[in-house]
């Protein structure tokens, strides 16, 4: 798998893992070069990737994409003027004393039967590397020679993907003092998703049909990263009827069947990808419990329940950091990156968010937790520091939850507003970001959501308060909407009737004019396309709708 890269000063990581549980053990990974010849797939000349420690999930996924794909030399350097690898296999290398401990009743990715093993354990990066390496490398000889296509194809991690990411991001190195102005701006292509409702045993094909198509894509170079923006599973998918409520079967199982897809592992594996969670990963519409409400009614309870596993998760299966299953409510999903110069920040409008009730002000009601200290900033004003940062860049800030437009029954009726799960639900945080914009004057923000089900795009124009016009200019904004990836149930999926752009006023006089185009219904995701660098990015929005790839694909 290919999963989000990990940022630092100074060094280019790509994560890739061969999806195994994360505590399953003392794996480290190996990332094998190999080659397709006329007698099957062989190991071939090049670099080896292995994992720097072995049981620590946030150190034994990341190797250098860089220096993998340069030049396909062997490890020891020489040259032996061989063709460089088709791609790398994302291998888990167990030494043999650990083996007995493995969990075989789990389904592996991709394989019949026991997940691939060598004989040795792979080694740290020293300078024995190139003699461990050789002890295992007749275990995965021996495996090379029984698998079969689809198992080679499940951990196959294709060199074109090594080396887009490689050629994105910087050279591993001393970082410059201004990294991202080092380098001249370039398209970058993004695949917005969300929204995979679990198959069932008739129905693998649909429901993968949007990822194999993003993966498609991913093959013919046009995209470069992917941001999935919540339920990537769905804890409650019979809505209460027959939802399991073991741990396990709750949020475990459908997370590991949800990451070892074949749409998905062909996604992870051709793209970096980040991943937010929604109310799907918890239950459904969560939000905290009101005060003064007691916290041992079973609606209640259940919810804490449902926000400590969902959360748990989340951390575990879709950030890879795995943690303690009880942690802070501060522990939330907020992320800020630069990706090949482009400003990306993900906001969690779900674990975030407070509570609505009677006896809560619908001043006091944010989608974003807040804090008036400075030393502990909330998420409100540590998105609006980023903003600031990057006032006159192109940039993307992902939230779950839908920007603009804004809903019709909370239009007509300002008191069905707080029904609605989105930023709307929650006039006052609606208000501060659109103030905060226009005050501030901040340009070209392209806001991506992804959990109503239906795809759009709302191009907004903020006017100043009439004692500001002569100081402050329109600024303008666009709210990009994804369909969902798999959404089988007609009556989820969201309607264009169901929004409306009459423009309003915010508390703070910033007057609101909306024009929203959607995009015919049906599963697909959304390609969003930037250039990074002062000025509007020259946007382009394309909804892709989900078709079965075609063959060879």
């Amino acid at each position: 798998m290919l999963a989000p890269p990990r940022f630092s000063s100074g060094t280019t990581l790509l994560r890739v893992a061969a999806m195994p549980p994360l505590d399953a053990g003392l794996a480290r990974l190996a990332l094998v070069p190999v080659q397709r010849t006329a007698q099957g797939w062989c190991v071939a000349q090049g670099r080896f990737g292995l994992s720097r420690a072995p049981g620590h999930s946030r150190q034994w996924q990341f190797v250098h994409a860089g220096r993998l794909v340069q030049s396909g030399l062997p490890p020891d350097g020489n040259t032996s003027g061989s063709p460089p690898p088709d791609g790398w296999l994302a291998l888990m290398v167990y030494p043999p004393a650990e083996q007995a401990d493995l969990p075989m009743d789990v389904p592996w990715p991709g394989l019949q039967g026991p997940p691939p093993l060598a004989h040795q354990a792979g080694p740290p990066p020293n300078r024995k590397t190139g003699g461990r390496i050789r002890q295992a490398l007749n275990g995965i000889r021996r495996w090379l020679q029984s698998a079969g296509a689809e198992d080679i194809e499940a951990c196959l991690v294709p060199r074109q993907a090594l080396q887009r990411l490689a050629d994105r991001l910087p050279r591993p190195g001393p970082a410059p003092h201004h990294p991202e102005a080092a380098q001249a701006p370039t398209r970058v292509h993004l695949a917005v998703g969300s929204c995979q409702y679990p198959q069932g045993p008739l129905d693998s094909a649909p429901a993968q049909a949007s990822l194999q198509r993003m993966a498609q894509r991913a093959d013919q170079g046009e995209l470069d990263l992917a941001l999935f923006l919540g339920d990537q599973i769905y804890a409650d998918a019979t809505a209460g009827l027959v939802d399991p409520t073991r741990r396990d079967e709750r949020y475990e199982i459908p997370h590991e069947r949800a990451q070892r897809a074949p749409g998905m592992r062909r996604v992870l594996a051709r793209l970096p990808s980040v991943m937010l969670l929604d109310d799907h990963e918890l239950v459904d519409n969560w939000e905290p419990r009101p005060p003064g409400a007691d916290p041992d009614l079973p609606l209640w309870r259940s919810r804490q329940d449902a926000l400590c596993d969902g959360r748990w998760g989340y951390w575990k299966y879709e950030r890879l950091r795995p943690q303690q299953r009880y942690q802070p409510l501060r522990d939330l999903a907020d992320k800020a990156f630069r990706f090949a110069g482009l400003p990306i920040y993900l906001a969690d409008t779900r674990m975030g968010r407070q509570t609505r009730s009677a006896a809560t002000s619908s001043g006091t009601r944010h989608i974003l937790s807040t804090c008036t200290n400075p030393s502990t900033p909330g998420q409100f004003e540590q998105l609006e520091d980023w903003l600031l940062q990057h006032k006159d860049e192109a940039k993307v800030v992902a939230t779950p939850s839908l920007l603009l437009p804004r809903h019709a029954e909370g239009v007509q009726d300002r008191s069905d507003a707080g029904r609605s799960d989105a930023w709307d639900g929650y006039p006052a945080s609606l208000d501060r970001l659109l103030d905060f914009l226009m005050r501030h004057q901040i340009q070209h923000t392209v806001f991506l959501s992804g959990d109503e089900h239906h795809a759009l795009v709302c191009e907004a124009t903020l006017a100043p308060p009439p004692i500001r016009q002569d100081r402050w200019k329109e600024v303008r904004l666009t709210s990009v909407h994804s369909s969902a990836l798999y959404a089988p149930l007609p009556f989820a999926n969201g309607h264009p009737a169901d929004l409306s752009d009459q423009a309003f006023v915010t508390v703070g006089g910033t007057r609101v004019t909306m024009r929203t185009r959607c995009a015919p219904p049906g599963d697909g995701w959304a390609r969003v396309s930037l250039t990074p660098g002062t000025g509007p990015g020259d946007l382009e929005v394309e909804f892709v709708k989900a078709r079965p790839p075609q063959d060879g694909a």
